[in-house]
């Protein structure tokens, strides 16, 4: 396996291609000792955690993450999102709004998985970073979810007040509302 370039950037791990196929590979980043990097986030096994929350997740759910995901040395790798010509799909931050029907009933599938399941996964509809617009043709588009290492109280220890459901309930609420003011164009409301 061979990394090439550098593809996206998160708060905790940057995002490479790899050459001769259509796989991404995620590596935690150097930690670099500043206070504002003394996280518990940087003394984790950010790729292992999200390969078992992945697994741990219901088929249907899986349905709107990319395929192949496992891990080959420092890297958790998985397929890129690709639209119906080829190209590289895009986060919705750089898309912009999204005017495809199904794409939000997906998203409202999405929510109401992760609700039913108890799976408080708040980073999914943060910023618009962590879903990719795939476009199955011209106007049809699918949301494809691109990180779930974020995985409720772990995430947040110091948010006491995530440990009541009704309060994390509420968390993913606000997050998939801010989510849908920033991407869901008026007449889709």
């Amino acid at each position: 396996m061979i990394i090439e370039h550098l593809i996206g950037r998160g708060k905790y791990r940057d995002c490479f291609s790899v050459k001769n196929s259509h796989l991404c590979a995620k590596k935690k980043r150097p930690f670099h000792l500043r206070l504002k990097n003394i996280r518990p986030s940087y003394f984790r096994d950010l790729n292992k955690e999200e390969l078992i929350v992945y697994n741990s997740l219901p088929s249907k759910l899986k349905e709107f993450f990319p395929g192949a995901y496992h891990i080959e040395g420092p890297y958790l790798l998985s397929e890129r999102p690709r639209d119906y010509n080829g190209e590289y799909s895009r986060i919705i931050m750089e898309h912009g709004p999204v005017h495809s029907k199904e794409f939000w009933e997906d998203i409202e599938t999405i929510f109401g998985l992760l609700m039913d399941h108890k799976i408080w996964l708040f980073d999914i509809f943060n910023r618009g970073t962590n879903i990719m617009v795939q476009k199955l043709s011209e106007d049809v588009f699918r949301p494809v979810i691109i990180d779930c290492k974020k995985f409720g109280l772990r995430s947040y220890p110091c948010q006491v007040n995530l440990w009541f459901e009704s309060e994390r309930r509420k968390k993913l609420i606000r997050r998939l509302g801010y989510f849908k003011q920033k991407f869901k164009p008026c007449h889709f409301f």
